[in-house]
């Protein structure tokens, strides 16, 4: 599969919808790694500047799969979506679908040995966050063979890129 540009979905609550209406853009919102586990983890290792860059989350339509049909992680899916509707604390979670295009410099990270040690351990090792950075290359290079793949750009995206519109109901 070429990987220059490909579809990407972003899972966001009603409230971040009307947000991203507002502004005319999704936004770069959360951080790559949170702060508590930086400190945490450059106690033991050096951890990159990247890890505190502020980024907008997103999956690769085709691999969502790798996600939601997990061997081992079989409520991960599930979970995700949980999360996201819990940061919103109303509403729906809407997934919002575009082209991620080279120009946005869009970068893939695989997720998959944090959630084994989430999974396994309920922490993340310092050594995982660190292999978690290390895991990180650019669109055009993924050769889709993450475990769990992440899409990660500093850039925004315009609100009049986004394709589709999809609410998810949560049960």
């Amino acid at each position: 599969m070429n990987y220059s540009s490909v579809n990407a979905v972003r899972y966001v609550t009603e409230r971040e919808r009307e947000f991203i209406e507002k502004l005319g853009r999704i936004e770069t919102r959360r951080q790559i790694i949170p702060d508590k586990e930086i400190n945490y983890a450059s106690k033991y290792l050096h951890i990159s500047d990247f890890a505190r860059v502020k980024g907008l989350f997103a999956f690769i339509s085709d691999e969502t799969c790798k996600w939601k049909n997990h061997e081992y992680f079989v409520n991960m899916w599930h979970t995700f979506l949980k999360f996201v509707y819990r940061t919103g604390k109303e509403g729906r979670v809407i997934a919002l679908h575009f082209e991620a295009r080279p120009e946005d410099g869009f970068q893939v990270l695989d997720w998959g040995p944090v959630e084994w040690d989430l999974t396994c351990s309920g922490a993340v090792f310092p050594e995982t966050w660190s292999k978690y950075l290390a895991s990180r290359v650019p669109l055009k290079s993924y050769r889709g063979d993450y475990e769990l793949p992440e899409l990660v750009t500093m850039k925004p995206i315009a609100k009049s890129r986004i394709t589709l519109e999809d609410a998810i109901i949560i049960d």
